[in-house]
């Protein structure tokens, strides 16, 4: 019997090295991710909006430029921040009951009046907007938590008789920063597949035959 993770030794036609990259690599699949608002504010909004209407959702990140120094015939160049804030674009599924319409409504009026005035920023914000990220057994990756986010578009929906789509709204915010909570995923023991736990400790019998 050998070792499973000996990197440094061949058995047969497949290496260790080779062995443990099939069996140590996981995948992160992109429906594993819950949305959640946080709606309770000054305006004491109550939007009946549930994990399921968000359907997808761009994480954004920072942006840098390049800027150049010129010394003679010499360049160096180094990085900038180029970032005005983060914009994110969240796809909702409309329900039967015309929730996403009324959310996007409700939003506008945020921004602006029906008398024409602006709202302060105060008024206009979400305290809150949270991407959490999980493992297929559920275990928690990373939290996304967009602070002070405002509404700037939405998509428009068409109905029609000539097709049988379900009606989704795009819908694009503002956040003036992103912090990420990091879960237990990356520090829980069972984070390697139950099958390389088994060889370690000597249960499957990695002899070739």
């Amino acid at each position: 019997m050998f070792s499973l993770f000996n990197e440094t030794k061949s058995q047969g036609p497949i290496t260790n090295s080779t062995r443990s990259f099939f069996t140590r690599k996981t995948i992160q699949r992109t429906y594993n991710f819950l949305v959640r608002f946080d709606l309770s504010d000054n305006l004491q909004d109550r939007y009946e909006l549930f994990e399921y209407h968000a359907v997808s959702v761009e994480l954004p990140n920072y942006d840098f430029k390049k800027e150049e120094y010129r010394i003679g015939p010499f360049v160096k160049n180094f990085p900038v921040l180029d970032h005005n804030g983060f914009e994110f674009t969240i796809k909702f599924e409309e329900d039967d009951i015309g929730t996403i319409s009324n959310f996007i409504d409700r939003m506008t009026r945020r921004n602006i009046k029906p008398d024409g005035y602006y709202n302060t920023l105060y008024n206009t914000v979400l305290n809150n907007i949270v991407v959490e990220v999980t493992r297929n057994d559920g275990v928690r990756v990373c939290s996304y938590i967009f602070k002070n986010c405002f509404m700037l578009k939405a998509s428009t929906a068409t109905y029609s008789y000539e097709a049988s789509e379900k009606i989704s709204y795009d819908i694009t915010f503002n956040a003036d920063h992103i912090l990420k909570d990091y879960g237990k995923a990356h520090n829980v023991p069972d984070y390697t597949p139950s099958i390389i736990q088994e060889a370690e400790q000597g249960n499957i019998n990695t002899e070739l035959q």
